[in-house]
């Protein structure tokens, strides 16, 4: 058997992992392989012997410089890098076709179509939209998409050959150290990388624009869906007629049933009831794969050795100095000569009651008024002492140098 599907997720998304499963063999009937990749470790958690799919812990496949890669990021950019190192290793065990499904998705009817695709092209990816949003309906709109990329890399289709082989060397590369979400350096995670695609494999990626494939909130605008004999359909805005291959469930989380994504959370289930019945149906299979419960199963790579959390500046902070050549045999230790040990010295360690300032949502900020305030007042005071020109000198200074990357100047590497 050449083909294979694989998803990547930590413990606590087993139940999607388990749902995607789920939903692939209620159509394909054990006609292509399935895998499970762990991105941190079972610890305990989890009954291999029980478990029904295959679920191998990424640590175990040979990737060169994993634990600086498990430290570097965090667990989205962690996951994500993962992801041509498996497609590599999963060729090296003698599949042919490999396609990848973020665990949010669910399969509806057969992915044969994609592996024939396969047989004429080297790679096959979708846009997140085929059309321009002209009525938004509170989905997504072009503008956010600029940022995130134009392909969705919840769905990836590769074949083995001479030119993935060299895509693939490229992008393990690329991703071992700037597989980051971040707007000030244009990177968010794996998925941006994907856009220089078209331009080194040319005629031997597919670009698909099957309505069928990948509908999603980002792409709500311009697909419809309708059951039809007992069978989901999608309708694009030309009238064309497909049948949905597979949805992607991004951004939803069964405890808030009635919102579609939080990722975009005005786009109800008012706007597009069509929808209701799918979603339903996704929620009550999450609910027997083991969710919410499997949700409280703690990320590995979250702490350090003696239990202590990790935020993202640390991680940042790690990565500027592997890259300036300073080197730390287990990053998560903390004996001494440690990162933890530097992080200490220089007070960078979270205080007992210390927060996780990513947790921190924009329309959270408000309630740190009183010190905003302060802070525009000094803002206010810089700007009349220094004027205007000086004033927007500084602003480009600290734009510059905003990113956690920048922040190496706080530590005494002595």
């Amino acid at each position: 058997m050449n083909n294979v599907v694989f998803t990547i997720v930590a413990k606590n998304y087993l139940p999607f992992a388990r749902t995607l499963g789920d939903s692939i063999f209620k159509i394909h009937n054990n006609d292509i392989d399935y895998f499970i990749y762990l991105v941190d470790e079972a610890e305990g958690f989890i009954d291999f012997e029980r478990e029904r799919y295959n679920i191998i812990e990424s640590s175990s496949i040979g990737i060169v410089g994993f634990l600086n890669m498990a430290f570097r990021y965090d667990i989205k950019e962690f996951s994500t890098s993962l992801k041509p190192y498996i497609i590599n290793h999963l060729f090296e065990q003698g599949y042919d076709k490999v396609i990848y499904l973020d665990p949010d998705v669910s399969v509806y009817n057969p992915l044969s179509a994609i592996f024939k695709e396969l047989d004429k092209y080297s790679l096959v990816l979708t846009p997140h939209m085929n059309h321009p949003v002209k009525i938004n309906n509170n989905a997504t709109d072009e503008e956010f998409l600029l940022f995130t990329g134009i392909y969705n890399l919840g769905f990836v289709a590769m074949k083995k050959d001479e030119h993935i082989q060299s895509l693939l060397e490229w992008w393990m590369k690329k991703l071992y150290d700037s597989c980051f979400d971040e707007r000030t350096r244009a990177l968010f995670v794996d998925q941006k990388w994907m856009s220089f695609s078209t331009a080194f494999l040319g005629e031997n990626v597919l670009i698909s624009r099957n309505p069928g494939y990948n509908m999603a909130v980002w792409n709500l605008h311009e697909r419809s869906l309708k059951k039809v004999n007992n069978n989901f359909q999608i309708i694009d805005k030309t009238g064309y007629f497909a049948p949905l291959i597979f949805y992607h469930f991004s951004g939803y989380n069964p405890i808030d049933k009635d919102i579609i994504s939080c990722k975009h959370p005005s786009a109800s289930f008012e706007i597009y009831p069509e929808l209701k019945e799918l979603f339903d149906n996704y929620r009550d299979r999450l609910l027997l794969n083991g969710a919410p419960d499997d949700f409280n199963k703690t990320y590995k790579y979250s702490y350090f050795e003696n239990g202590g959390s990790i935020i993202k500046i640390q991680r940042r902070l790690f990565n500027s100095l592997l890259l300036s050549g300073v080197v730390f045999t287990n990053p998560f230790s903390v004996n001494k000569g440690s990162f933890y040990e530097l992080l200490e010295k220089n007070r960078l360690l979270l205080k007992s009651n210390g927060f996780d300032p990513e947790k921190i949502g924009i329309e959270q900020i408000g309630k740190f008024s009183n010190k905003i305030r302060i802070l525009y007042y000094f803002m206010r005071l810089f700007q009349r002492f220094l004027g205007v020109d000086r004033y927007a000198l500084l602003l480009r200074f600290l734009f510059k140098n905003a990113s956690y990357d920048s922040q190496l100047f706080i530590i005494k590497k002595k």
